[in-house]
Order: C-alpha cells, then structure tokens, then sequence
C-alpha cells in the first residue's frame, strides 16, 4: 500500500479504458519481442484484467522474456479464471519457466490445474519440486493430504515448509500433533516454524500467549528477511474474525515495525470490523504509523462504498 501503488491504482481507474485494448494488442503483436514483453509488463503493473487473454496469448510466445513477462503479470493481476491457460508450462523444458507456471497457478489457487502440478511434482529438479509443492499447499485440496505427509518431514526446509502450509489449509484435526512438533522443535529452520505457526492458527489456533504460535507470526513482522513471509501469512489469515480479533488485542504492546505491516494487512481484509482498531492506530504517537492507518482506513472504507 506504498504511495506509488495508490498511484497506480488511480492511473487504472483513470487510463485503463483508453489503453487496456492498446496493450493486449502489444502483448500480441508488438513490433518486437521486447515491445511484446514490455506491454505484458505494464499490463501487470496496472493490473489490467482486460489484458488476461492476451497474456494467456502470450504464454505461448517462442521468446522465453515475453512468457516470464505474461506470468508474472497475471500473479499481479490475480484472475483466477487464467489458471488453467497457464497448465501447460507445468511441463516446460525449460526448469525456470516451468518453476514459475508452477508458482502462478498457485497463487491463482487453479484447481483444475491441480493434476498438471502433481505431475510435475514427480522426478522434478528441486527447483521445480518446490514450486509444485508450494502451488498444491496454496490449493489445499484435502486429497493432496498424504503428500503433504510425506514431505512434512523432509530434509529440504522449502519442501517441509509447503507441506505443513498444505496440512494447515486442509485443517484436519489429525495433523494437529505434527504441526505442533515442527513449530516445538529446537533449532529448526525459521521457514518451517513460520510455516507451522501458519497451519497451526489456521486450523483455530489462535491464543495470544507469549509462545503461541500467532504471537510468533507478529513477532516475524520485525525480523527482516522474514517480514514478507510472516505477513503473507497473516494477510491470508486476517480473512477470519477470530484471528483479527485475537490481533486486536496483541496491538497495544505491537513494535513500530509491527504496527506498520498490521495496517496494510488489516486494510487487505476490507472488513468493517478492523475499522476501530485503525482508528485506534491512526491517533498513535509515532507520525509513520499514525500516517498508515489512515491510508488503511481510507482503503477499507473505499472498498466498502
């Protein structure tokens, strides 16, 4: 929610009709390569939805730029109709775009690419192994559960960390034991106790006692080089009023660092209920976070006019 995102959103409200068709029309048939990639570009930094179907165009350019330009541009865009026209790189030949088709169909959540990304998933280069797993633990689906078993355990911290985030969505009380012992464990990777902590609050975990594991996320919030992770996690879980309402009541003894990432997160759920705690916020004593939360409070009350 930086300043130049806000002016990225006015440019869209403003410009999108007048060059929305303009840059599918790039995207497909640009002079060049770098011209076509450079529209796919600009279409994901003004998520430009009307751009979706060139970009799924796009994906099957020979130019290897343009096809990495399409996909993260629709991760930005967020159409969740796209996934399944991103499937068939999940099979690429080349490891680095077929990681990122990976990684796109997951934070499209495409479920009926689920089977593409199972495959892949199978006798992959790490790199590749990672992705799919990521994308399967970002679906969810219940029958991945046995998977997500299996590499709970493994030696690879990117690998376990995905499982027990897929475990976590599936919420089956059953794996409540394993979670707690990859988030108890000592001297553990911190990807993997961020991602325990994750699955346990989100199977309803959601005390506020000083070790419980959604202090730990808000106490990630200061760490850097672990701040996006912690608050992709929370942005995720703020979506349910029990763990806002448990936030609620860490705010008052919340770092400036804390407070800061607890406004973009809390103005991301776009729910009337976190309005009072901005408010609460926006008359702090620190002018920067005073600052962020009334940009949120403006973000949530446009969102809800």
């Amino acid at each position: 929610f930086s300043s130049r995102n806000d002016q990225v959103v006015d440019a869209d409200v403003i410009i999108r009709p007048q060059v929305g068709q303009a840059l599918g029309d790039l995207v497909k048939g640009g002079a060049n390569m770098e011209v076509r990639a450079n529209a796919a570009r600009a279409a994901g930094i003004l998520r430009d939805k009307t751009a979706v179907p060139s970009l799924i165009q796009g994906l099957h350019s020979r130019d290897d730029q343009t096809i990495v330009e399409c996909l993260v541009a629709l991760q930005k865009i967020r159409d969740l109709s796209a996934g399944p026209g991103v499937a068939f790189l999940t099979h690429d030949l080349d490891p680095r775009i077929q990681a990122l088709a990976l990684e796109t169909i997951g934070v499209l959540r495409s479920l009926p690419s689920a089977p593409d990304v199972r495959t892949a998933l199978k006798n992959a280069p790490i790199k590749v192994q990672r992705a799919a797993l990521e994308a399967l633990a970002m679906m969810g689906i219940p029958g991945d559960r046995a998977t997500f078993q299996q590499y709970a355990t493994d030696k690879d911290p990117e690998l376990r960390a995905a499982a027990l985030e897929g475990l976590g969505r599936i919420r089956e009380p059953g794996d409540t034991p394993l979670l707690q012992q990859a988030y108890d464990e000592e001297g553990g990777d911190w990807r993997v106790h961020l991602a325990a902590a994750f699955a346990l609050v989100d199977e309803g975990k959601v005390d506020t006692s000083e070790f419980s594991p959604l202090t730990y996320l808000l106490e990630n919030l200061n760490t850097k080089g672990r701040a996006n992770v912690a608050t992709a996690y929370l942005v995720e879980l703020t979506r349910r009023a029990d763990v806002r309402n448990a936030i609620a009541k860490l705010v008052p003894e919340s770092t400036k660092d804390q407070k800061l990432a607890l406004c973009s997160i809390l103005a991301s759920t776009q729910e009337p209920d976190v309005i009072p705690l901005l408010n609460t916020l926006s008359r702090d004593i620190d002018p920067d976070v005073s600052f962020a939360a009334s940009k949120a409070l403006r973000i949530v009350q446009a969102g809800r006019s």
